[in-house]
């Protein structure tokens, strides 16, 4: 049976008890974090590890590489794209944006694809408020919902034609939020729980 939930790691390699759990749970899929992320090479041996303890080979296997601040594998082994306010802030052609976005999102996606990753938790489609928390920031492409949609879907098409699956966030909007909380919660796991 497959859980429906996503699981990460602690490191830049499995535990054993991390295989052991990730075996018998048969999870929907994994997200990298920059603390699982150190060179190509390593990354690449870990996405094929995560594979073969569930015995999956399209497993999803997630990663948040927006550009910009948002970016879990970085310098120098991997480019980092500008953040998405930054495209209009150079040009106020919409479409010349939208290209360079598109170019930098097959970028992206052929740097995650070598890699085993085949998700990325991108684009952004907040469309910020001005009395909103500044959480957001240099991560929306504009604060006109006609040109984020531009922006956006020249992002989804350059991730989609390199085999990368995008999700679009956040929903229904974290640019809008007039307070940044951030609750965490841990789970105990128990052997006898799966």
């Amino acid at each position: 049976m497959i859980l429906p939930i996503i699981f990460s790691l602690a490191r830049t390699t499995l535990s054993d008890a991390e295989r052991q759990l990730f075996t018998r749970s048969q999870p929907a899929g994994f997200i990298l974090f920059q603390r699982n992320c150190e060179n190509p090479t390593q990354v690449k041996q870990l996405t094929d590890a995560l594979r073969e303890c569930i015995n999956q080979k399209d497993i999803p296997i997630l990663i948040d590489q927006e550009g910009g601040r948002v970016t879990r594998l970085q310098p120098p082994h991997w480019w980092v794209a500008p953040s998405a306010s930054s495209y209009l802030q150079e040009t106020n052609d919409l479409r010349e944006a939208a290209h360079r976005a598109k170019i930098d999102a097959k970028h992206i996606a052929q740097d995650l694809r070598n890699i085993g990753i085949n998700v990325n938790c991108s684009p952004v489609l907040d469309c910020p408020i001005p009395e909103a928390d500044l959480v957001i920031g240099t991560r929306a492409y504009s604060n006109s919902p006609l040109e984020i949609i531009t922006m956006a879907k020249a992002v989804i098409e350059g991730f989609q034609e390199e085999g990368v699956i995008p999700v679009i966030k956040h929903i229904p909007g974290h640019g809008r939020a007039l307070v940044d909380i951030v609750i965490l919660v841990k789970i105990e796991t128990r052997s006898s729980w799966l």
